[in-house]
C-alpha cells in the first residue's frame, strides 16, 4: 500500500482509471521528447524493451479534482502522466554529436554526419542546415566536436520512436519478475543457461545455478536483481531501497530510426 496526499492508504498499483492519460479512444496523440540514458539506449537496442521507469516527481503530478477509488474507497487526487497517454509517441534523446570528415582531397570534398555515442554509430547528414542547428559548441583537446547534451538533442538526430501502450503507477519494488524482463536488461547465454547483468559491477552477471559462485541469485529473482542493479547504477546507490513510486510506461519501438518524422 502507499499513502495519497490526503494520506488515505491507497493501492500499490493504482487502477487505470485514476491515472490521466489513459483514455484508449482519444483522437488526438502528441509527440513528447524523453532522454534516454547510455544503458537505457542499449537495452532499447537489445530488442526486448517495452517498459520503463520514472520516479513519481512531487505534487505537479497531482490534479485538483479528486476522484474515488473503486478498489479502496478513498478519494484520491487523479493523477497526469507526463510521459503521454496510449497512442501517444515519445522520440528518444541521447549523447551524440555532428562530425566533418574528409573524403576527397582534390577538389576537396568535406561529408558531414552525426555520430551516437551508445555503439558509435555515424550517419551521413545530406543537410547543411541540419549540421548548423547541432548544438556542438566546442572541440575537445583532439579537435574533435565534443558530445551534445542529450536534452539538447533536435528531433530530426532521434533514432528511436516510442508509441506509448499503457501508463501505471506503482512503486519501485513492487516490479515483477516478467515486467523487469520487460526492461530489456542486458543477458547473455553461459552453458545453455541465461545469465542477467549486474550493473554496480563491470562484466559480471546474476546466475542462479551455483552458490558458490559470485553474484548467485535464486532462479525465479534473476531480472529483478538485474533491474535492481540497473537502476542504482542510473540514480544513484541506496535509490532502489527507498522504494519510490514510480510511472511504469508500457510501448513499443516503432520503425528504427522514425524518430526525426
Amino acid at each position: 500500500m502507499c499513502i495519497s496526499t490526503s494520506g488515505e492508504r491507497v493501492p500499490n498499483v493504482l487502477p487505470t482509471s485514476l491515472v490521466k492519460g489513459a483514455c484508449m479512444n482519444c483522437s488526438t496523440h502528441k509527440a513528447i521528447p524523453l532522454t534516454f540514458s547510455s544503458e537505457e539506449i542499449v537495452c532499447l537496442q537489445n530488442g526486448h524493451k517495452t517498459q520503463f521507469r520514472r520516479a513519481l516527481k512531487g505534487r505537479t503530478a497531482f490534479l485538483k479534482s479528486p476522484t474515488t477509488s473503486e478498489t479502496s474507497g478513498h478519494a484520491i487526487p487523479v493523477l497526469k502522466c507526463p510521459y503521454g497517454q496510449p497512442g501517444d509517441r515519445i522520440w528518444i534523446r541521447e549523447t551524440a554529436r555532428v562530425e566533418w570528415q574528409q573524403v576527397q582531397e582534390s577538389p576537396l570534398r568535406v561529408q558531414t554526419g552525426i555520430r551516437y555515442r551508445v555503439n558509435n554509430e555515424y550517419r551521413e547528414l545530406t543537410s547543411d542546415t541540419h549540421c548548423s542547428l547541432f548544438p556542438t559548441k566546442r572541440l575537445t583537446s583532439q579537435g574533435v566536436p565534443a558530445w551534445a547534451t542529450p536534452v539538447s538533442m533536435p528531433r530530426w538526430a532521434s533514432r528511436f520512436l516510442l508509441e506509448v501502450s499503457d501508463t501505471r503507477l506503482e512503486k519501485l519494488c513492487d516490479i515483477s519478475e516478467t515486467d523487469a524482463y520487460c526492461e530489456g536488461l542486458l543477458t547473455e547465454v553461459w552453458d545453455q543457461v541465461v545469465v542477467a547483468r549486474n550493473y554496480r559491477t563491470p562484466d559480471a552477471f546474476f546466475q542462479y545455478w551455483s552458490e558458490d559462485m559470485d553474484h548467485y541469485v535464486e532462479m525465479d529473482e534473476l531480472y529483478r536483481r538485474s533491474f535492481q542493479s540497473f537502476w542504482d547504477q542510473i540514480y544513484g546507490s541506496g535509490s532502489w531501497v527507498s522504494n519510490p513510486l514510480v510511472w511504469v510506461v508500457t510501448f513499443k519501438l516503432l520503425d528504427f530510426d522514425k524518430g526525426g518524422e
